[in-house]
């Protein structure tokens, strides 16, 4: 487990904090530095989440705070955890670790620079989301990391500027995105399959477009919402192991989906030194632009809101 400096106490100290935390839906805001923190904690906290635990460095967690109390958040409802980089690597650890905290609770994992959305976030709430899911006997909503670029994030990317903020159009990648449910291809990573239909290992976007910038092609698919449980066990795509939570669709029609719009993989590429003198360009034919709606999203097929009208 990767923690920064003495774990037991800041695990502790994340258990005590999301026991005191009010009831509701949990926003775990996972931060490999300070930038988009406070966007990210901002997002998560509009969907609806009623508490927010911040694991990561202290910049990050001064960041999502001053946004958390800029929202009129309660002191109980938000729970730092100080810690070093926490990337996807190390996220599923700490999650494993506060699990006797959120057993029971419904969890919307994220990272500084990720923004999830899912069918009419603007007039619907986690709450909602988790109360239609559990009527479907539904433990998770299933989803994908959709790659977001745009313009002024190699600056940000290259200095690490936490004061960058989104605009109010970006651009994602739509086409070039395709699903994998057999034995794993050689160039994945150790255990990445096989997989039901209903929950497909999913590559493509900017990791896949400029793969020979990475040690391997990022995995879009993630179980995006899910209600957590004493000793679960998440992967690096948050999958729990459970078809009931980790499925695009349930067993009887098609359920809720959610995108996790993300900055991430476009940040970690313009970050690389010797993409600073000459940025890529990350615009191409497959991409579309947002202007930060859940209708835009359903409009495009990105996210669909199976029964829940």
């Amino acid at each position: 487990m990767r923690f920064h400096m003495g774990p037991a106490r800041q695990v502790d100290q994340g258990l005590k904090g999301l026991r005191a935390a009010p009831p509701g839906p949990v926003a775990a805001l996972l931060c490999d530095g300070a930038l988009m923190a406070a966007a990210s904690a901002r997002w998560a906290l509009r969907l609806g989440a009623a508490a927010l635990v911040v694991i990561g460095p202290d910049a990050a967690l001064r960041r999502a705070a001053a946004a958390a109390q800029d929202l009129g958040l309660s002191p109980a409802a938000l729970v730092p955890v100080p810690a070093g980089p926490v990337g996807r690597d190390a996220a599923p650890a700490w999650l494993a670790a506060l699990a006797p905290a959120l057993d029971g609770r419904w969890v919307l994992p994220l990272f500084n620079g990720e923004f999830p959305v899912f069918p009419w976030c603007e007039s619907r709430g986690l709450a909602d989301l988790a109360a239609f899911q559990e009527g479907e006997r539904r433990r998770g909503v299933g989803g994908w990391v959709v790659d977001m670029h745009a313009p002024g994030l190699a600056a940000a990317a290259e200095a690490d500027d936490p004061d960058w903020a989104p605009p109010g159009r970006a651009l994602y990648d739509l086409g070039g995105c395709f699903a994998l449910t057999g034995a794993p291809e050689p160039w994945e990573a150790e255990g990445a399959g096989p997989v039901p239909p209903e929950a497909p290992r999913l590559y493509g976007g900017v990791g896949w477009r400029f793969q020979e910038r990475f040690a391997r092609p990022p995995r879009l698919d993630r179980t995006a919402f899910f209600r957590a449980f004493a000793g679960m066990t998440p992967d690096e795509t948050f999958r729990l192991g459970d078809p009931k939570a980790d499925g695009l669709s349930g067993a009887w029609h098609r359920s809720p989906t959610m995108a996790v719009m993300s900055f991430r993989t476009a940040r970690a590429l313009l970050a690389q030194p010797e993409m600073a003198e000459n940025p890529p360009e990350l615009g191409w034919s497959g991409a579309r632009s947002w202007g930060w709606s859940s209708g835009e999203l359903l409009d495009a097929g990105v996210i669909e809101p199976g029964q829940w009208f």
